[in-house]
């Protein structure tokens, strides 16, 4: 009964991508993680210290997929967001001599 239940829910209020609004099984659509994988490390050089970021805030996806997570507790896009974050830092470890 539960999964009917479920599975009627999810016809009436079928899930959507955080980032472009698609309808999808999944909280995020490939096109929105492969937008997030393509952007590239950003460097701001603030009184001579060095900070490397990712995700720039004021872009309108990024900001829902923050917003998502931050504010309305959306624990379904950590693991994605995690291996994304891993592999860029380790792309910044990579190109900087420790």
């Amino acid at each position: 009964m539960k999964g009917l239940l479920k599975t009627v829910f999810l016809i009436l209020f079928p899930e959507k991508c955080i980032g472009c609004g698609s309808v999808e099984k999944s909280p995020l659509c490939g096109q929105c993680i492969s937008y997030i994988r393509s952007q590239k490390i950003k460097t701001l050089i603030i009184d001579d210290m060095k900070i490397n970021y990712f995700f720039f805030y004021a872009e309108p996806r990024i900001k829902k997929i923050i917003w998502a997570l931050k504010y309305k507790n959306n624990t379904s896009l950590r693991q994605e967001l995690v291996l994304i974050l891993m592999q860029h830092l380790k792309q910044i470890l990579d190109t900087q001599s420790i």
